[in-house]
């Protein structure tokens, strides 16, 4: 069940209620024996989450939780890109939408459009 409870919580849309979840799995001492730690620290670190990150944990999905949104992403590279978005809003003041593209492995139309969308 905490597993699950990880999946879904890595998987949510960028928020308030998804940041406390993380933080409450966070500091359960069970989390850090799960192979999602490493992706789990990340985002509650509020790091960039790493492409080799993504990859381990994207291993440890569910063929159901794969799904592809309608503008053909998944839903684990839209909420990566969006706790990348919020981790990079934290460091950068000023950043042009091409940078942000490249920081964020999308191009800078797709940034444009995500950070339009969180606004």
């Amino acid at each position: 069940a905490l597993t699950q409870a990880l999946n879904c919580a890595i998987l949510a849309s960028a928020g308030q209620q998804r940041s406390r979840v993380l933080a409450t799995l966070f500091k359960d001492e069970r989390c850090k024996e799960l192979q999602a730690y490493p992706i789990l620290n990340a985002m509650y670190l509020d790091r960039i989450v790493q492409q080799h990150e993504v990859d381990v944990f994207a291993s440890l999905l569910q063929d159901h939780q794969k799904a592809l949104n309608a503008d053909g992403s998944t839903i684990l590279e839209r909420a990566v890109v969006q706790h990348n978005l919020l981790s990079a809003s934290k460091v950068y003041n000023n950043i042009t939408f091409d940078e942000l593209g490249n920081l964020l492995h999308i191009d800078a139309d797709s940034a444009e459009m995500v950070a339009a969308t969180m606004i």
